[in-house]
């Protein structure tokens, strides 16, 4: 078997040329043609590959147009290792400024900042915050006395 063959079996679960070029709406005698000489056009092969929900990619390195290689997706990770800091900082703040809108949700902690306490207002946190202000002016760094 060839690869165009092999890759068939797979995608059409072994159906006939018939059948494939019916539900691929190609002409009977063109695809057996094609199938006959190992020389399924790119055109045909990229038909198969929508009319079974294959990947049009994969019918091309079948047929011997495109290497693995060449056919491959980088992954999500490697797309975002490519990325430059400023790519990546121009994306998150287009994300949040979509998902914000005109609030200010993202300027405020997502969680309460102490377990088991509702969350505050603007006005709260700020008392607290001032409150919390210590004055280390006399501290003589001696935590063991």
């Amino acid at each position: 078997m060839t690869n165009t063959e092999d890759w068939l079996a797979v995608v059409t679960r072994g159906q006939s040329a018939r059948q494939i070029a019916t539900r691929a709406s190609i002409p009977t005698a063109t695809f057996a043609r094609q199938l006959a000489s190992d020389s399924v056009s790119a055109e045909n092969a990229v038909a198969i590959a929508v009319a079974y929900d294959a990947s049009p990619l994969q019918a091309l390195v079948a047929i011997g147009l495109l290497t693995e290689k060449q056919a491959s997706l980088p992954t999500i990770r490697e797309l975002l290792t490519s990325a430059t800091d400023k790519e990546l900082v121009d994306e998150v703040m287009d994300r949040l400024g979509k998902a914000s809108g005109e609030d200010t949700a993202f300027d405020r902690p997502v969680v309460p900042i102490r377990p088991n306490v509702g969350a505050h207002t603007d006005d709260e946190l700020e008392e607290v915050a001032f409150d919390a202000e210590v004055d280390h002016s006399e501290d003589t760094g001696d935590y063991h006395s």
